[in-house]
């Protein structure tokens, strides 16, 4: 009897140094890990930059008068991340700081001037009728929608973010172009 209450202590006590082995693993591969919300803005945000900094040289070997920006759009909530007007924002800004980031490092470019070329060439396209697909999850009034829609606008208009806007017309729930 002895013996097998010594057979299952070590069997535990082994179980246990398992398990503290598994932790330890887990906890290393979690400082090398991240949200696949984080790889996406991230990757996207780079995506974005490098393709502002392709922009940027054109318009440079080109001697254009104007910034040629790019300008990705808002698109319908149902088909992913940037479709909300904050997500929409928050990639902006993200792609702008890569872009500037990139200049500083890549260009010896300095950290005020990057930031300035990021901004005039990166911004967004909104599309108004996508964002008004919202309607159909928003849980108040047409007038709360609106009032809604009308900050969110704002707010981007404020901080530089639309380049480019698309009109159109719909009820709320499908893009129909009425």
């Amino acid at each position: 009897v002895k013996e097998h209450y010594k057979n299952q202590a070590e069997y535990w006590q082994e179980g246990a140094r398992s398990m503290q082995r598994r932790l330890l693993s887990i906890q290393q591969e979690a400082k090398h890990t991240q949200s696949i919300d984080e790889y996406a803005i991230n990757k996207s945000a780079d995506t974005l930059a490098r393709a502002a900094i392709y922009a940027y040289d054109q318009e440079r070997s080109r001697n254009l008068k104007k910034p040629l920006f790019i300008a990705p759009e808002n698109v319908f909530p149902e088909d992913g991340y940037s479709s909300h007007p904050q997500e929409l924002k928050e990639l902006i800004e993200k792609s702008r700081r890569t872009m500037a980031e990139k200049l500083e490092k890549e260009r010896r470019i300095s950290a005020e001037q990057a930031n300035k070329i990021a901004s005039d060439h990166i911004k967004a396209t909104f599309d108004i009728g996508h964002a008004y697909t919202w309607r159909k999850f928003f849980k108040g009034s047409d007038k709360e929608f609106n009032d809604w829609l009308g900050k969110q606008v704002s707010d981007l208009a404020k901080r530089g973010i639309i380049g480019h806007v698309h009109l159109s017309v719909n009820f709320g729930y499908y893009d129909e172009h009425v």
